[in-house]
């Protein structure tokens, strides 16, 4: 979604607008197959795995560069469309506050790759909101757009610095069963049963067994 409508963006500034309103349609489309997907997971429970909830937060991304597209695009000083994708993104920021309390909850237990979901949809929510007040350009759009020019940088500083913190650590890129899986036998065991098995002692055995069974259900039958 958010990688096909990006391309309208520069292609917007660029002058293609045939490709900028291609690529912003196709984005528009799965993403309103992904809202359906999202909100579902938001109403009905979460499903999702623990290490996973920061992708929730992605849902501010679209709608914001959805308007930053847009505005490219048609150059419109901030139309309904611009408006309507701007105040989008603020209720998607505002409907991820309900989680605030579960991404604590995984922030605190340990580093994931994960975490870098909070910086792009931040940062996209503060460019189209200052694109909007630079339409509308009141004082409250002023102190809401130093506001999040702050916050968008204090998010992208931690995230930063906690990355480097723990590559340093060791603990980035690992999997979440790391180490060397042990088999539940050892080589030599497997190995022994398959000679054992395969030695003319027990193939007699087996061949046997298996005359013995024939017998059996040739009685049955008469």
């Amino acid at each position: 979604v958010v990688a096909n409508v990006l391309i309208s963006v520069p292609a917007g500034k660029l002058g293609w607008y045939e490709l900028a309103w291609a690529y912003w349609s196709l984005a528009l489309l799965f993403w309103i197959i992904m809202m359906t997907n999202n909100f579902s997971k938001l109403v009905f429970g979460n499903p999702l795995p623990e290490r996973l909830m920061p992708f929730m937060y992605i849902m501010i991304a679209p709608p914001a560069v959805f308007g930053l597209g847009y505005e490219a695009t048609l150059k419109t000083g901030g139309d309904l469309v611009t408006r309507m994708m701007t105040w989008l993104a603020v209720f998607f920021f505002l409907l991820m506050l309900r989680l605030a309390r579960q991404y604590y909850q995984v922030i605190k237990k340990k580093w994931q790759m994960t975490f870098f979901a909070f910086g792009f949809p931040t940062c996209s929510l503060t460019q189209v909101w200052l694109e909007y007040h630079h339409y509308v350009d009141t004082d409250a759009t002023n102190i809401i757009s130093i506001a999040l020019f702050i916050f968008s940088n204090i998010v992208i500083i931690l995230l930063v610095s906690a990355y480097f913190y723990q590559a340093v650590k060791g603990n980035v890129y690992i999997p979440d069963n790391h180490g060397p899986q042990k088999p539940e036998k050892a080589p030599e065991e497997i190995v022994n049963e398959i000679v054992t098995i395969t030695s003319p002692t027990e193939l007699e055995k087996i061949g046997d067994n298996e005359e013995d069974d024939a017998k059996e259900e040739s009685v049955e039958a008469k």
